[in-house]
C-alpha cells in the first residue's frame, strides 16, 4: 500500500496535468454512470438498443451467437458487432447485471479526454490541451450518446482517439490492435480506419502506415457488407437507409460515384447544415483549419448525412461517436495552427470549457435537465412493476414492450412486443410471431411502442393474446402483466351484449351521441406497494365511431391544481373504441396506482375523453342534455379521497 501511495505521489509530481484530466475523467464516469444507474431502475431507457447488447452477451456467455429479439439473427448477421464477445467478460463479472453495460459505456465516453489531452500537449500549450480535454467531458453530443441508450459505438471514440495517438507516437503494432479494436465494433467502421491510411499517405509515412490500416478496412467492409452481413442478415436490411441509391450495398455504392446529383441532394440540406454547427461551435470551429485531420471522419460523415433515418442527422443519439474524435484532433491542429506551442493567456485556455458549456446549455442534454431528473426518479408505478418482473423466472420465454426490456433481455429467449405491435420485423419484412412465449409484459403507454402503430395493430394484439392462451396475472395503470394458460379473476375489459337501461343515475355522460359511459365503479385498496383506484367503467356504444377515443386521467388538489396527469388507451388499446358495434356493452376495468408523491390532503379524481390525435376534448353532455360545466375542457368527476 505504502509503494502504491508513493507511486501516486511520484506520479502527481510529474504528470500533474495529466493526474487532473485523469480526475476529471473519474468525476464523468462516477457522475454519468449513477445517473445511467438510476435511469435504469426508473425504466427510462425507451429503446431497445440496450436490450439488444444485454441479449448478445448473455447469448455468447451461453454458446449462441443468435439474436432472439432480431428473429434470431446471429451477431455476424447484424452489422458484425462482434465487440460484445469482448463485452461479456465484464458482463460475466457483474453477474449478466445489464449496468455493467452502461458503466463502460460512461467509463470509456469519458476516457476519450485522455488520448485528446495526450495529442494535445504535443502541439499546443499544455493547459490548453487540459482545457481543450476536459472541454470534451460537456461537448453536448457526448452526453447525448451516454444519456440516449447504450450502444458498444460509442466505444469507437475512445478507440479512433487512442489510435490517432499512437499513429502520432507512431507506434505501429499498437496502432493496428486499435484499428482492430474499432473495426470489430461494426462493419461500417472500416470506412473511418481505411481514411488513416489515406491519411499517413498524406502525411508521407512508410508504406505499411498506409497499406496496413488500408487493406484491413477495405477487406472488413466488402467481406462484412457483400459477403457476411447478406448471408446471415435474416431479413434485416441496413440498406434500407439508403434507398435514393438502389437495393443492397453493392448498388448503393455503385449510384453513390454514377449519381453525384443524387448525392448533393441528399447531403446538402438544412438539417445538415445546422448539423455541422452544432457539432463545431463547442470548439470554436477551430476544426476548419485542420481539415487534413477533420477529413479522416469524412466517410463516415457522409454515411449519416446521406441516409434517410433522421436520427443520424443530429446529435441527439449515438451515431456522433465516429465524428467526435477527429472534431476534437482537428481542433488541436487548428489551435496549433493559431497559437502554436507558445504560453497564451488562462482566458483563451479555459474558453473550450466555456464553449462547450455554454452550447451544452444551450442545446444540449443540460438545456433538458429537469426531463433528466425525472427520468432519475422512482414513482408508484415503476415501484409496482419492479414487483412485476419478480414473477418472470430466468428461464421464462418473455416478450415485453421496451421499458422492461434490459431487465428482461439476459436469457435464451426474449422478444420485443413492437415486433407483434407493428407486424413487421424490417420495413417490409413480416414478422413471425415466435410460439411457446411464457409471460408478456406489455406497457400499452409505451410512447416508444405507440410510435410503430400501423392499421391493424389492435387486431394483431388480440390475435396475439387469444392464440398464446394469456390471461391477465397482474396490472396498474396501462402496464399488464399477462402469463400463458393463466386462468384468474383479473380482466381487462368485457364485451356484452345490449343491457336493461332502465336504472340509469344522474351524472351519466355520453360524448356527441358516439359514446355512452352508463356507469362506473371505483374502490379504493391498499396494496403492498401503493394506493390503489381501482375502477370499472360501464361503456355503450351508441354509433359507429372513427376515431379512437383516450381518456385522460386527472388528480386535482383542494385548491384545483392539477397534480398528477394520466392519458390512456381505453380497453388499454387492445378493443378500440372504433372497434365497437353499435349498441355493444363493455366493462372496462382499469387499476390506477396513486402517485407517491402526493401531499396529505384531499383530492379529486376527473376523466377527460378526446380523439387520438388531437388534444380538442369530446363534448360530454349529461343524460338529460344538459351541458356540463368546465374550466378549458369538460371532464367528468368520478371520485374524491384522501391522503
Amino acid at each position: 500500500m505504502t509503494m502504491f501511495i508513493r507511486s501516486l505521489i511520484f506520479y502527481w509530481n510529474t504528470q500533474k496535468t495529466l493526474c487532473i484530466v485523469w480526475c476529471c475523467v473519474i468525476v464523468y464516469a462516477v457522475f454519468f454512470t449513477m445517473i445511467s444507474f438510476l435511469r435504469f431502475d426508473a425504466f427510462s431507457y425507451s429503446d431497445f438498443d440496450l436490450a439488444i447488447f444485454t441479449h448478445e452477451c448473455w447469448k455468447i456467455l451461453h454458446g449462441s451467437g443468435n439474436i432472439s429479439i432480431l428473429n434470431n439473427t446471429p451477431i455476424w448477421g447484424n452489422a458484425l458487432e462482434l465487440i460484445s464477445f469482448i463485452n461479456c467478460l465484464p458482463f460475466f463479472l457483474f453477474n449478466y447485471n445489464p449496468k455493467s453495460l452502461l458503466f463502460l459505456q460512461a467509463f470509456f465516453l469519458g476516457a476519450g479526454a485522455i488520448p485528446i489531452f495526450l495529442i494535445g500537449r504535443r502541439k499546443i500549450y499544455e493547459p490548453l490541451a487540459a482545457c481543450l480535454a476536459i472541454s470534451y467531458l460537456f461537448y453536448p453530443s457526448i452526453w447525448f450518446a451516454n444519456l440516449y441508450e447504450y450502444n458498444p459505438l460509442v466505444y469507437a471514440t475512445f478507440t479512433l482517439l487512442m489510435a490517432f495517438y499512437l499513429f502520432e507516437m507512431e507506434r505501429f503494432k499498437l496502432f493496428m490492435l486499435f484499428i482492430f479494436l474499432s473495426l470489430i465494433n461494426r462493419t461500417d467502421l472500416g470506412i473511418v480506419t481505411v481514411m488513416f491510411g489515406f491519411y499517413a499517405l498524406l502525411s508521407k509515412r512508410s508504406w505499411r502506415w498506409v497499406l496496413g490500416p488500408s487493406l484491413m478496412s477495405v477487406l472488413w467492409v466488402v467481406v462484412g457488407l457483400l459477403v457476411i452481413i447478406p448471408k446471415f442478415k435474416n431479413g434485416i436490411s441496413f440498406d434500407t437507409y439508403y434507398p435514393q441509391f438502389g437495393k443492397g450495398f453493392a448498388e448503393i455504392i455503385k449510384n453513390v460515384f454514377l449519381h453525384p446529383d443524387i448525392v448533393y441532394r441528399s447531403f446538402v440540406t438544412p438539417g445538415n447544415i445546422e448539423y455541422f454547427v452544432l457539432i463545431l461551435s463547442p470548439v470554436c470551429f477551430f476544426p476548419l483549419f485542420a481539415l487534413k485531420e477533420f477529413l479522416i471522419c469524412a466517410l463516415s460523415l457522409f454515411q449519416h448525412l446521406i441516409s434517410i433515418r433522421p436520427q443520424e442527422h443530429t446529435i441527439f443519439f449515438h451515431y456522433t461517436s465516429t465524428i467526435t474524435p477527429f472534431v476534437y484532433i482537428s481542433a488541436v491542429y487548428g489551435m496549433m495552427r493559431f497559437f502554436g506551442n507558445r504560453r497564451v493567456s488562462v482566458l483563451i485556455c479555459v474558453l473550450p470549457i466555456l464553449l462547450s458549456i455554454f452550447s451544452n446549455g444551450m442545446y444540449g442534454p443540460l438545456s433538458k435537465y429537469q426531463d433528466y431528473l425525472m427520468q432519475t426518479s422512482k414513482d408508484a408505478e415503476d415501484v409496482y412493476k419492479k414487483e412485476m418482473l419478480k414473477t418472470v423466472l430466468k428461464n421464462d420465454r418473455v416478450i415485453s414492450s421496451f421499458e422492461f426490456s434490459p431487465m428482461l433481455a439476459g436469457r435464451k429467449d426474449y422478444y420485443s412486443f413492437h415486433f407483434v405491435y407493428s407486424g413487421f420485423l424490417w420495413d417490409n419484412v413480416p414478422y413471425d410471431t415466435p410460439k411457446g412465449i411464457d409471460y408478456a409484459l406489455i406497457n400499452f403507454q409505451d410512447f416508444r411502442l405507440l410510435s410503430f402503430y400501423r392499421p391493424g395493430a389492435d387486431n394483431r394484439v388480440r390475435e396475439f393474446l387469444e392464440q398464446g392462451h394469456f390471461g391477465v396475472l397482474d396490472r396498474v395503470n396501462s402496464v399488464v402483466l399477462f402469463k400463458k394458460g393463466y386462468q384468474g379473476a383479473l380482466k381487462l375489459y368485457e364485451i356484452h351484449d345490449a343491457r336493461d337501461e332502465e336504472n340509469l343515475t344522474t351524472g351519466i355522460f355520453q360524448t356527441s351521441n358516439q359514446i355512452r359511459l352508463k356507469a362506473f365503479d371505483v374502490h379504493k385498496e391498499f396494496r403492498k406497494n401503493g394506493v390503489f383506484l381501482n375502477f370499472v367503467f360501464h361503456w355503450k356504444a351508441l354509433s359507429s365511431l372513427n376515431q379512437e377515443a383516450l381518456a385522460r386521467m386527472v388528480i386535482v388538489d383542494h385548491t384545483g391544481q392539477e397534480v398528477h396527469i394520466d392519458q390512456r388507451s381505453i380497453c388499454y388499446g387492445i378493443y378500440p373504441t372504433y372497434r365497437w358495434a353499435p349498441g355493444q356493452e363493455i366493462d372496462e376495468y382499469y387499476d390506477m396506482v396513486l402517485p407517491s408523491s402526493l401531499p396529505v390532503g384531499d383530492y379529486k379524481v376527473y376523466m377527460l375523453l378526446f380523439p387520438k390525435g388531437s388534444s380538442a376534448a369530446y363534448p360530454l353532455t349529461k343524460i338529460d342534455g344538459n351541458k356540463l360545466v368546465g374550466d378549458a375542457h369538460t371532464y367528468t368527476m368520478l371520485t374524491t379521497f384522501s391522503i
